[in-house]
């Protein structure tokens, strides 16, 4: 059983294969560390695999994903906890409904029913995200990053919905799923009898939303309730999908059993988070937090370098996770290079601070602390220096991808001279983006619609407000440009700081990554073009030349709708 066919539009065996065996790499590295071997878990689990491997599965549009919700009384919806990405996916369908005309009720496996009072204060107003993670016992209770779910809870406090602890791990003489799943359906359906006008989305566990296990519970205690289960990211669909060259076009599947699937990623994404979660255990520095909530308030580590000693050389250290995403790249696109001059920090110490003052400029030095001040991921090619401001799978893809077309194209320089080096960053930027999308086909960028909106929102005297304005100059002129189109370009100022013109590269190398990747899954480019894309010397006289060639081909052919977009 699997997905009903479609089309015959597949990649190679090849290349299949290659993805199979990077996902079971991940997948036993995690095992190796977390010893996934408990006899009662591989029980537990079965019941989900036969939910996704046993029977058909479709794709549908998320209108009929919507309109079931809407339909339904109970969401039980699969979280895999160490992954950001599976949290925001929930905020999202959450976001959609906005035709529910019953009220919200966010249920969460993250809180135990025994701190429900201090869920509540939170809701009130009582208590600060800090005294929450405090009187929860989060990290010994839940452990998790707090990050994952603060937009979650943030978004049921500004919106007035109820957040229900359902989870009684702690209580429990040993781990006893069945016992939990039991609880947490009591919890469930005792609020939902009393609150009939209310549509109750759970968050739990992926294992735990098995037809066999929460949603059996719940109808056991009241058949009548309309439960709808949503798992994410399995890794069956995804297979299915891939070998029939459907992985890009279908983000949602569904079963006859009113059971749903939201493909937000490939399989081994998650499982790499999940590595890196268990390799530093680190609650503030996993999660990506790229939504609209305030900025993260971690910085202060930029600027503490009074602690450090030879203990750092023992801390989390990722050179085998950047290693196995170069090494799937470097099979993937057969390149035939190393990863042997890279060398990985993950920390600006004493030892980093050093090396880069005593080996960088005075300018390039100052222009490299402002990148780290503000979580920016680097490679510099000069030192073999390669920097991870934050441990999430697209940053490392992305730094990756900066190192592969160094190291193919021979560049040793860094590109912080500007505006001259510009054109030149956003290469390397959309090169990089176009690597990470290889690694992770299902990563989102902003569109060029909303980059002119979010234009409009910002005050002038914002220092976000110059770059995003030059970047939509710089890609309007551009557009024309390549377009033959008789009009004025529009008059850019210089940007007054170099880090500005870093950020504008990394929007528009973005924009320009995800066009690169759209032509090459249609075979508008090969990878013997993406091979050649990656040899090309930045510092070549014909650069500029052979830059605007490829601009013109990427924005050739592009809808009504999407020219448009390049008029302000």
């Amino acid at each position: 059983m699997g997905v009903g066919k479609l089309t015959n539009n597949s990649m190679s065996t090849d290349s299949i294969l290659l993805r199979r065996q990077l996902l079971e790499q991940v997948k036993n590295k995690v095992h190796l560390i977390d010893g996934s071997d408990d006899p009662e878990l591989k029980k537990y689990f079965l019941p989900y695999k036969r939910d996704l491997h046993e029977q058909d599965w479709f794709p549908v549009q998320r209108s009929e994903f919507i309109a079931d919700i809407l339909k339904s009384d109970i969401i039980v919806g699969g979280d895999f906890h160490a992954f950001s990405q599976s949290q925001r996916t929930h905020l999202r369908v959450m976001r959609n409904l906005k035709k529910l005309q019953k009220s919200l009720v966010l249920a969460l496996e993250c809180f135990e029913s025994r701190h429900q009072c201090h869920v509540d204060s939170y809701l009130s107003g009582d208590i600060n995200e800090e005294k929450l993670v405090e009187l929860c016992e989060w990290q010994d209770g839940w452990g998790f990053p707090f990050k994952n779910y603060l937009p979650l809870i943030k978004f049921a406090k500004q919106k007035g919905h109820k957040v229900l602890a359902i989870n009684k791990k702690s209580e429990l003489e040993s781990d006893d799923s069945k016992k939990r799943d039991e609880h947490i359906a009591e919890t469930i359906v005792s609020f939902c009898e009393n609150n009939q006008d209310a549509l109750i989305y759970v968050i739990v566990g992926d294992l735990h939303i098995a037809s066999d296990h929460v949603p059996s519970e719940i109808k056991k205690i009241n058949p009548q309730l309309k439960v709808l289960s949503i798992f994410q990211n399995s890794e069956k669909l995804y297979f299915d999908l891939l070998e029939q060259g459907l992985e890009n076009r279908v983000d949602i599947m569904k079963s006859k059993s009113f059971q749903y699937c939201i493909l937000t990623s490939p399989p081994w994404v998650k499982w790499q988070s999940y590595l890196m979660f268990l390799e530093s255990n680190d609650d503030f520095h996993i999660d990506e937090f790229e939504i609209a909530f305030e900025e993260d308030s971690d910085d202060d580590d930029c600027d503490d370098f009074e602690d450090y000693d030879e203990d750092f050389f023992e801390s989390a250290d990722f050179t085998d996770q950047l290693y196995s995403i170069f090494d799937f790249l470097n099979s993937d696109l057969n390149l035939n290079i190393t990863f042997d001059h890279a060398e990985v920090f993950t920390e600006f110490t004493d030892y980093l601070l050093n090396q880069f003052s005593t080996k960088l400029s005075s300018s390039e030095f100052h222009l490299v602390k402002e990148m780290v001040q503000n979580s920016k991921s680097f490679y510099l090619p000069n030192l073999g220096a390669l920097y991870l401001s934050r441990f999430t799978i697209n940053h490392a893809s992305e730094v990756i991808g900066q190192y592969v077309q160094a190291e193919v194209s021979g560049r040793s320089v860094n590109l912080f001279h500007h505006p001259q080096d510009f054109k030149k960053l956003i290469w390397v930027e959309t090169l990089s983006y176009f690597l990470s999308k290889i690694y992770n086909h299902k990563r989102k960028t902003m569109s060029f619609k909303s980059l002119k909106l979010e234009l409009l929102t910002l005050n002038p005297e914002d220092s976000n407000h110059e770059v995003l304005k030059y970047s939509l100059g710089h890609a309007i002129n551009e557009y024309f440009s390549a377009m033959n189109i008789k009009r004025s370009n529009l008059e850019l100022s210089p940007m007054i700081k170099s880090f500005s013109y870093i950020e504008s590269a990394r929007i528009l190398g973005q924009f320009k990554g995800e066009q690169l990747y759209l032509k090459y899954k249609q075979g508008l480019f090969t990878k013997e073009h993406i091979i050649q894309f990656l040899q090309k010397d930045v510092s070549a006289k014909d650069f500029e030349a052979y830059y605007n060639s490829v601009i013109k081909a990427l924005l050739a052919k592009k809808s009504a709708k999407d020219k448009k977009e390049y008029i302000l």
